[in-house]
């Protein structure tokens, strides 16, 4: 994935003609490849439910894996014990 992120980084850097915002580039490339649906994590019934906006998708087309330290940018998921 880094080296489609580089190279369409490049190609936004070519269109431009100009240099001094590679950062701008990097980030517009990964914006531009990588799709992050809205996600929502609840915690319902002692357990976590993770709601995902995916439209087109049926349930059973999808797959999530879950790691036992997993992060979610608002909070730490913690397995209950």
């Amino acid at each position: 994935m880094a080296g489609r992120v580089r190279q369409r980084a490049y190609e936004i850097f070519a269109d431009r003609g100009t240099d001094g915002r590679a950062i701008d580039d990097w980030l517009q490339a990964e914006r531009d490849l990588i799709f992050a649906p809205e996600s929502e994590v609840v915690e319902k019934d002692g357990k976590i439910e993770i709601r995902v906006a995916a439209p087109g998708f049926k349930p059973a087309e999808t797959h999530v894996t879950v790691l036992p330290d997993a992060r979610d940018r608002r909070r730490r998921i913690q397995p209950q014990t």
